[in-house]
């Protein structure tokens, strides 16, 4: 019963927190594609229908993809390599990232300073492109224009993906 109290505590002062984007009106749920037997190629025209459905939907105003649910810890983890920075001895050269749709950061109230957004043009066949947070650009770019500029994503092994800041 006390734990029981106290997890329902939790949950009140969780709707009352500022996470700094919107949660009202915020549903999410996940698909894990994968698990159904679904190779790549079906879980992204799987995707594709989804989303089109939920935006086809009376009333919703707007539906997008994300790899990690709004306030998960399920974000990717990499090695990363930013040109122009040269990282010091004791500097960490991990990060973490998600993997978003068009439309996300507006969907959520997380207003883009500089730059785009991701477009339906930013497909598996064309450049690699980023959006970095403003942290990301403190860090890396304190004094320079991050727009245009690369970084290199290292996922174990000798796999590694270069994109474009944008």
């Amino acid at each position: 019963v006390a734990a029981s109290g106290l997890f329902l505590r939790t949950l009140y002062n969780l709707r009352s927190t500022d996470t700094g984007f919107r949660t009202d009106h915020l549903i999410q749920f996940q698909l894990n594609a994968g698990a159904a037997g679904y190779d790549r190629a079906r879980s992204e025209m799987l995707f594709r229908g989804v989303l089109e459905d939920l935006q086809s939907v009376p009333g919703v105003g707007s539906a997008t993809l994300a790899v990690a649910p709004v306030l998960s810890e399920a974000l990717i983890g990499f090695g990363l390599d930013v040109e122009g920075h040269v990282p010091g001895p004791r500097e960490s050269r991990r990060s973490v990232a998600n993997v978003v749709a068009p439309g996300y950061f507006g969907m959520i109230g997380t207003p883009i300073l500089r730059g785009r957004d991701f477009s339906r043009s930013d497909t598996a066949d064309s450049r690699r492109v980023a959006i970095v947070s403003e942290s990301f650009v403190r860090s890396y770019f304190p004094t320079a224009d991050p727009l245009g500029r690369t970084l290199t994503l290292r996922y174990g092994g000798p796999a590694r993906f270069t994109y474009e800041i944008v």
